[in-house]
């Protein structure tokens, strides 16, 4: 019997069992039946990762070493990863960097490493395979950017758009001041493993995000918040025009700011549609403290005219953040997407209303609440990975998002958690590589290269 004569169910059976990551798109290219099947199958294990999520039922295995992969929770010994032992080309520790996922590899460009006497800074890439579960330094030629990091990339198909970043004299993880503050956007094809530079901002920026929005007619590159060169917050939406020429190279055609009224960094920005980007959370300055910074809980949606001239910010509100009883991420910055909905693994704490020096409230500017202090079991469970759930599904309708609460917070044996790390989704898990951790000897922070592989358990496991 030919295989295009079995009952779909079964088809969707056996199809099931392939890798979401490669085998899952290949077979999808077969026919228009096998493209609905897979598309089907695609969505199932999206929903079916989410719906663990919201158990906090999630396996955290350490993976891309040197040994063998390390569980960090209770797992089947025939369900763990065979990890080769065979010495790998591994990055770097390094915080404030990036990670892209494209075909079947996961790539990591740039950032620093946090030492007690300063910082080194790469311009280096790094590609793991997802498939063969190896590390390996990406051999590229022409003029890559200078050593950086607080860049910011996004992805266009087949090329990462890397744009601003910078160079700080401070030590560890200190905002300001910053040496260098760089202005320029440089493109990498990655199949070609070419780097080249392709315009300036019209204002320099680090700490910022960017995103690209594709239409029928334009390509823009939108990038939001982030300090600039006098270490201020950037009040503008910066809007880059892009353009390919007939060797396929891109480049800024055009650029312009509109005004943004609500400057942050840290900040999280997701695309709703071609024309529409959701801007959550982030700090600002402490407007009584220009040394210190706040903690946003707000929100807001950035929806741009048909040729984007010019945007209309509008407010949306925040619900559930209850749901948490208290608790906060300690950053926003990055998450991984799963259909509307944003996952964040981070630290977490107890925040409060920022008030003035009269006693009046702040509207969602928030800071620490060093008085609060964790009891019982929290004392254990502050230092490790916790989940956080936005959900958008009704943002257009309502100009609302909600919190979703997480049932097992942190998940059991999650590992010690980092900061200004990053996260990506790859097929039906996500990966967090890097970031900022706590020397538990020295109690003094640096950087980590630590790469983690968050599944979530089967939908019996109890």
């Amino acid at each position: 019997m030919e295989v295009s004569c079995l009952p779909e169910e079964l088809l969707e059976h056996i199809l099931s069992y392939l890798s979401v990551v490669c085998e899952l798109q290949t077979a999808a290219q077969v026919c228009q039946l096998w493209r609905k099947i897979c598309i089907s199958i695609f969505r199932h294990k999206h929903q079916s990762f989410f719906e663990q999520a919201l158990r906090g039922n999630f396996v955290w295995r350490q993976c891309g070493t040197t040994g063998p992969a390390r569980s960090h929770h209770f797992v089947p010994k025939h369900m763990k990863p065979r990890i080769s032992a065979q010495r790998l080309s591994i990055p770097a520790p390094r915080s404030f960097h990036h990670t892209v996922f494209h075909g079947q590899s996961i790539y990591v460009y740039g950032g620093e490493n946090n030492e007690a006497t300063g910082s080194s800074y790469f311009n280096d890439m790094f590609r793991y395979d997802v498939l063969s579960q190896k590390w390996e330094k990406v051999s590229t030629s022409g003029t890559p950017p200078t050593p950086r990091s607080k860049v910011s990339v996004t992805r266009l198909k087949d090329t990462l758009i890397i744009s601003g970043g910078c160079v700080s004299t401070r030590m560890r993880t200190s905002i300001r001041p910053a040496e260098i503050v760089h202005n320029d956007v440089h493109f990498y094809n990655i199949e070609k493993r070419l780097w080249y530079k392709g315009g300036t901002l019209l204002s320099s920026r680090f700490y910022h995000e960017s995103i690209c929005l594709e239409n029928s007619d334009r390509t823009t590159l939108v990038l939001t918040g982030g300090l600039t060169s006098t270490i201020e917050m950037s009040d503008s939406v910066e809007v880059c025009d892009l353009k390919m020429d007939r060797d396929g190279f891109l480049s800024i055609s055009e650029s312009r700011k509109i005004p943004f009224p609500h400057p942050r960094m840290f900040h999280s920005q997701a695309k709703i549609n071609e024309r529409t980007v959701l801007v959550y959370g982030g700090m600002n300055q402490d407007p009584e403290s220009l040394s210190d910074h706040l903690i946003r809980t707000d929100a807001c949606l950035i929806k741009f005219n048909e040729s984007f001239s010019n945007c209309e910010i509008i407010d949306i509100a925040v619900h559930g953040s209850e749901a948490y009883n208290g608790l906060y991420p300690a950053f926003v910055s990055d998450f991984a997407r799963i259909k509307n909905s944003l996952i964040f693994f981070q630290r977490s704490g107890y925040i409060k209303q920022k008030l003035s020096s009269d006693g009046t409230p702040y509207p969602n500017f928030y800071q620490a609440d060093t008085e609060r202090k964790p009891t019982g079991d929290e004392i254990y469970r502050q230092d490790y990975y916790h989940t956080f759930i936005l959900n958008f599904d009704h943002i257009l309708e309502s100009n609302s998002i909600s919190w979703i609460p997480v049932r097992k917070n942190p998940p059991l044996l999650a590992p010690r958690y980092s900061v200004f790390h990053r996260t990506v989704l790859v097929g039906d898990c996500i990966y967090v590589f890097g970031g900022t951790v706590l020397d538990q000897r020295t109690k003094v922070p640096k950087s980590s290269n630590n790469l983690y592989k968050i599944n979530a358990l089967r939908s019996d496991f109890r």
